[in-house]
């Protein structure tokens, strides 16, 4: 509208009906406004559009477009319709976890079944995650890393995930597997010093991978480590082989609050 006053501003979401806005300052008398809307009918998840129609003092009107996603962060993907103990266990860990904004993670389940027969769209959600592997749930997560989302598997699926993305040289289907972590080399373990050594259990432990461009954190100790370091080449994969949260001391937690952090950030569906 140039240099004139304007008067006065209406909002339209998805094409609906224009509601008018409310100036920020109390009122439209200046040039460059601030201004606002309540919008009660709230949003799917999805593309949206919103649409700002402004008339200045003399009766010139000029539009506004803008598009924008509605995302939830995590989709956890369980082995059946109700979620096993250590399903549960990471569930509940992401019910209480909070961002560094203080906010906590809006986040969906599904069992693999249905995950594999194409429920629901992963483009509404920036990092798939699970603790168990199913054949068959490698061609929807590859294809979400394609499409520039993150993963994060967790326990069993650390081990037998890999082989099943294709990310492997051979067969991972015994997660029983000692690797080594470099600690401080990467955002992840940043503040932490030394080396640690994990040793995968099918009970309390088990290992912690993570690859980034150009960086191998965790490589592996058994006979054929080129079985791992394949993976490095993947950006957006990462691999947390504890079955359960709760078996973290304090320090182990926040690298797993690491862990999640990282891959919703490395994710480009924003």
């Amino acid at each position: 509208l140039g240099d004139n006053t304007i008067a006065g501003c209406n909002a339209s979401i998805d094409s609906g009906n224009f509601s008018q806005m409310i100036s920020k300052d109390g009122g439209f008398d200046e040039i460059r406004e601030t201004a606002g809307f309540t919008y009660y009918s709230g949003f799917d998840l999805g593309a949206h559009s919103a649409t700002v129609r402004c008339a200045d003092s003399y009766g010139n009107i000029a539009e506004q477009n803008a598009t924008f996603n509605v995302l939830k962060e995590f989709l956890f993907i369980t082995n059946s319709s109700s979620p096993n103990v250590h399903e549960q266990a990471w569930l509940n860990w992401i019910g209480l976890d909070l961002s560094n904004e203080g906010y906590g993670w809006n986040y969906d389940t599904v069992d693999s079944a249905s995950f594999i027969s194409g429920t629901p769209d992963t483009s509404f959600y920036s990092v798939l995650m699970a603790e168990e592997w199913v054949s068959g749930m490698g061609t929807r997560i590859n294809s979400h890393t394609g499409s520039g989302g993150s993963i994060v598997m967790l326990g069993n699926a650390a081990g037998q995930g890999a082989d099943g993305l294709g990310l492997s040289s051979g067969s991972l289907t015994d997660p029983d597997t000692q690797i080594k972590n470099v600690v401080g080399s990467h955002y992840i373990t940043s503040g932490y010093s030394g080396t640690t050594t994990v040793v995968n259990s099918t009970t309390d432990f088990g290992l912690f991978w993570k690859s980034f461009p150009g960086t191998i954190l965790a490589e592996s100790m058994v006979s054929s480590p080129p079985h791992w370091k394949v993976l490095g080449v993947y950006g957006k994969q990462y691999f947390w082989g504890i079955h359960t949260p709760a078996n973290l001391n304090v320090i182990g937690i926040n690298i797993t609050s690491r862990t999640f952090d990282h891959a919703i950030n490395a994710s480009s569906i924003q």
